[in-house]
Parts: structure tokens; sequence; C-alpha cells
């Protein structure tokens, strides 16, 4: 790990704090002091997470008095405070005139800041009047008010309104924003269960196996989440003190008979992990084909009226951390490159007649891109990345249902 000072340090808890991902506070870090943190070390200054037990009493209580300043608004620290960086974009918005492109983007990153915590939203024609051929939105205020602007056709979906999406997948889930601003587009409610490290298949650490796809579809599938639970908290508890626990709960807590959309975004650590892609035919849970084929068969069995989309990989930029080797060009040991368990997925979506989103081919993330929507660590998505994986997700669904 990194070697930080004393004002790095203060900046990281203070940003963790006011709410940032523990992959947010890493990039800001980068941003800010050009220090190379990943969201590992970052969560160590979290003391109500498990890897911040740990964390001196100083940090501790800064922790604390930060997050409690921050609940109740009283707070000013730049770059880290939320409330900082929505003055920041209404300068902005106010220096935008009449770019109706750029007030967009503006009302859309202030939207998002806030976590859709807002008064009301509204879609309609302008001046809230009809116009079929240009949609247009506004975020209302306390105060009522609002200024209405363009969205060229996107925005909230009547179809999706009040809907429920479940999103399914690894840490580039578990970690991500893209679960809520997709929901947020479509006008519905996103549910993210990411656990950071698992995959479709079996893995060879028995806990995460327990978060793996075709465990967690069985789990579902006898109504009965308890060893999920289990397992999560076996996690937290271990030595690799990884916490999955609100996930799970998550999950708990959802009457999964009333989910509309499913999404399942996994595969990248079947190709780092060394998964076989197996046959169709498979239906076990040591091969890539046969865990989506357990996975598909009982959620659909189980839940026939939920429509499931799955989700590629993405490209990488390496397999372990600074190796370089992108995924392109490089398969893993078992001579199999990640465009394999690309085609293994879009395979067995036409097997049970689900859609396919390949984010693979299809999103524009590769090696000419990878600065513009990747974060430092090379292989998950940065805030530029997770807002375009919000929007290729979104468009699909609304395309397909």
């Amino acid at each position: 790990m990194a070697a930080l000072k004393e004002p790095v340090k203060i900046f990281i808890v203070q940003a963790l704090a006011c709410r940032d991902t523990p992959q947010q506070v890493a990039e800001l870090v980068a941003q800010e002091f050009g220090i190379q943190i990943d969201r590992i070390q970052c969560s160590t200054y979290d003391p109500t997470k498990q890897r911040g037990k740990n964390l001196s009493k100083k940090f501790k209580d800064l922790f604390h008095e930060t997050r409690e300043k921050f609940d109740t608004g009283l707070i000013d620290i730049p770059i880290a405070n939320k409330y900082y960086r929505l003055k920041e974009i209404q300068k902005m918005y106010d220096d935008s005139g009449k770019n109706k492109k750029t007030k967009q983007v503006l009302l859309k990153q202030a939207f998002q800041e806030t976590d859709g915590r807002v008064t009301k939203q509204e879609i309609t024609g302008k001046d809230g009047g009809p116009k079929p051929n240009e949609v247009f939105m506004r975020y209302i205020n306390s105060s009522g008010t609002g200024e209405w602007v363009s969205q060229n056709s996107s925005g909230g979906n009547s179809q999706f309104s009040g809907k429920k999406i479940v999103c399914f997948g690894d840490s580039i889930t578990e970690f991500g924003t893209y679960p809520t601003q997709m929901a947020n587009r479509l006008g519905a409610t996103g549910y993210n269960i990411g656990f950071g490290g698992c995959r479709w298949a079996k893995h060879d650490n028995a806990l995460y196996n327990e978060m793996c796809m075709y465990k967690v579809a069985d789990y579902i599938a006898t109504d009965n989440l308890t060893g999920l639970m289990n397992a999560a908290i076996a996690l937290r508890d271990s030595s690799q003190a990884d916490d999955n626990t609100a996930q799970v709960a998550r999950l708990q807590s959802l009457d999964l008979s009333t989910v509309d959309y499913v999404t399942i975004f996994h595969g990248t650590n079947d190709f780092q992990g060394l998964n076989p892609i197996g046959t169709d035919s498979d239906m076990t849970g040591d091969t890539f084909k046969g865990a989506i084929n357990l996975s598909l068969d009982k959620l659909l069995t189980k839940y026939p009226n939920m429509k499931l989309m799955l989700v590629t990989p993405i490209w990488r930029a390496r397999q372990v951390s600074g190796d370089g080797l992108e995924s392109d060009a490089n398969p893993n040991s078992l001579g199999l490159y990640l465009r394999d368990y690309v085609e293994a997925i879009k395979d067995m979506g036409k097997k049970y007649h689900v859609p396919v989103l390949d984010l693979y081919n299809n999103s524009g993330i590769s090696k000419y891109t990878k600065t513009l929507y990747l974060s430092s660590d090379e292989l998950h998505p940065n805030a530029v990345g997770y807002t375009h994986l919000a929007n290729l997700i979104a468009a699909k669904l609304s395309s397909t249902y």
C-alpha cells in the first residue's frame, strides 16, 4: 500500500464520511494529490466497515464528527463534500447561458450527486405542455421551481416508471453507480446486488463461492437466503474482512415476485479465475456455461415473468494490477480470451431467448479510450465510465422491453 501523509489521510477520512464510495475517493486522491491508491486501501479509513476497525481514535473521531455534520448539512469541506460540488455545478450552470446541452449534462450531474433525492421529477413537453417530438425534464426544488431542459427524447420512460430493476454482478456492480443512474434514467428503482470478486461459476474460495451467481440463483429458487447471509457474515469476519452483508440484506428485503427486470453482469472474474467454458448442455457450477445454465434455469423456472438481460464483461487493460496484459491480445493460462467468455454469454442468451448487451464489443471501451472510461486500476470504470454504462444498459432495456 502507498504510504500516505497526514493531509491525504484526513482527506480520505472526510471524503468517506461524506458518503463517497472508496472507488470515488481513490480517484479524488489521484486527482488532488497525484497519488495512486485503490479502493481497498481507502476502505481502511472507514471505521464503520470491517477493514477500518483498527483506525486510530483520532481518525475515528474525525470521521464521526464529519459524518454528523455532513448528514445535517452543516459541513463545508471542498471537493470531498457533495454540497461543495453542487455549488460548483450551480456556478457552471449559471455560466452556461442558453446552452441547453450543457445545462442538461449539469442537471443530470446534480441529480446524481444527490442520489436522486429531489422533491419531484417531471418529464413532459416544454413548459409542461404536450410536445411529442421532444422530451423536456426539470428537477423541481423545495420552492417548487425548476427550469425545463430538453432531454432529446431521453430521460424517464413511463414504461419503467415505478418498476424494480435488480442488478447482479461483481465488483464493477458492487462499487458502481450504474444501477442507480440507469434506474433514474428510466424512472425505475434500482437495487445493487454486486459481490466483488465473484463469478458466474465456481470460486475456489468457499465463502466467495456462495455469492457466485449459480449459487445465488439456487438460494433464490429455494426461497431461503439464510446460507447466503451466513457466508457473507463469515467472509466479513474472516481475514478477508470483505463485508457483503448489506447486499444480502438488500436482496432479503425484496419480494422477488414483484421484481420486473434483472440484469446479470458477470464474467470478467471467470476469465481471471480460470473457469473453463464448458458446453451448452453442462448443468454444473464447475464450468462457465454450466453455471449460466443453472442460473437461468432456476431463475426463469421460479419467476417466469421476470425479464432478464445478460451483460457481458467490458474490455480490461490488465490481468493483474500493473501487468499491462490487455484482454484483446492476451489469453488467460487456459488459453482462453475474454472474448471467448463474451461469446459464451451470447450463446446462452440465444439458448434461453434472453437479450444480451455486448459491452465488450459495443461499448467503445478499449485501449484507445481507457483513460476516458476506466479508473486508475485499469479494470473498473471511473465516473464517466459508469455513466456511460448506465446509459447503454438503460437504452438496451428500453429498446428490448
